[in-house]
């Protein structure tokens, strides 16, 4: 704990655990691409440390997409629902 680098661990368990979830995330993320090519769709995924820091506009590790475009399209999608479209006959009469 003290005097400790954080590339440092106590235990091999805690470096089997640390190394096991950066396997996974890996994992995780390789799988994405396979069904965004193979499907079209995929879960966005962004580094944690890229949306934190405000400085940067981080893009999605699968398609590319920039976080700031994923969250206008995000709130159209929940918005839609509540907009309603204009008739073409109130369109004709104006």
């Amino acid at each position: 704990m003290f005097g400790r680098n954080d590339n440092e661990f106590s235990t091999v368990s805690e470096f089997i655990d640390k190394k096991s979830k950066s396997l996974q995330r890996k994992k995780n993320i390789f799988f994405s691409k396979v069904d965004h090519v193979l499907h079209g769709q995929h879960e966005h995924q962004f580094s944690k440390q890229d949306v934190l820091n405000m400085d940067k506009n981080t893009r999605c590790k699968v398609c590319g997409i920039l976080l700031s475009e994923f969250i206008v399209q995000h709130k159209m999608d929940n918005f839609s629902p509540l907009l309603k479209p204009r008739s073409k006959q109130a369109v004709k009469t104006e």
